[in-house]
C-alpha cells in the first residue's frame, strides 16, 4: 500500500490572495464648457457652439475691413468674404461667422453689437442680417 503524503507543518503553506483593495483612479473627462466670456461678449448676437473651432493663424491680414463708408457695399463685402473663405479653405461655419464679425469696424461694428443676443443662429442668417442694414 502506498501511503499518501500529507502536508507537514514544516512545509510553507500557500497564502491566499490578498484582499487588500487598491483604489483605481479614473481621470476625469474634460467637461464641455460654454463659450468663453470674452468671446461671448464680442460675438453676443451670434449663437456659437459650446466648443468653437480654433481660428486660423494670420486671418486678420487676409480680411478686408468694412465700416459702411464709401462706395463699397454690403453685397460686395459679403461676396469678397465668401470668396476669401473658399480661397483660404475656411470650412467651419462658426469660424466663418467670427471672421466675418472681425471684418466689421466703426459704426457697422457698433450696429452688430447692438443686435439681440443669440439672434443669429447660422452663417446664412448672418449674411442676411448684414445685407439688410
Amino acid at each position: 500500500m502506498i501511503a499518501s503524503a500529507s502536508p507537514s507543518s514544516s512545509q510553507p503553506q500557500a497564502t491566499p490572495p490578498s484582499t487588500t483593495h487598491i483604489p483605481i483612479v479614473i481621470p476625469a473627462q474634460p467637461s464641455v464648457t460654454s463659450t468663453p466670456p470674452a468671446m461671448a461678449n464680442r460675438y453676443t448676437p451670434l449663437h456659437l457652439p459650446a466648443n468653437p473651432v480654433v481660428m486660423p493663424q494670420d486671418y486678420q491680414c487676409k480680411i478686408t475691413p468694412f465700416d459702411g463708408s464709401g462706395t463699397y457695399t454690403t453685397q460686395q463685402h459679403t461676396k469678397k468674404m465668401i470668396n476669401n473663405f473658399e480661397i483660404y479653405e475656411v470650412d467651419a461655419d462658426d469660424v466663418r461667422m467670427r471672421i466675418f464679425v472681425h471684418s466689421l469696424t466703426g459704426d457697422v461694428r457698433t450696429w452688430f453689437r447692438a443686435l439681440p443676443a443669440n439672434s443669429i443662429n447660422d452663417l446664412q442668417a448672418l449674411y442676411q442680417t448684414f445685407l439688410n442694414i
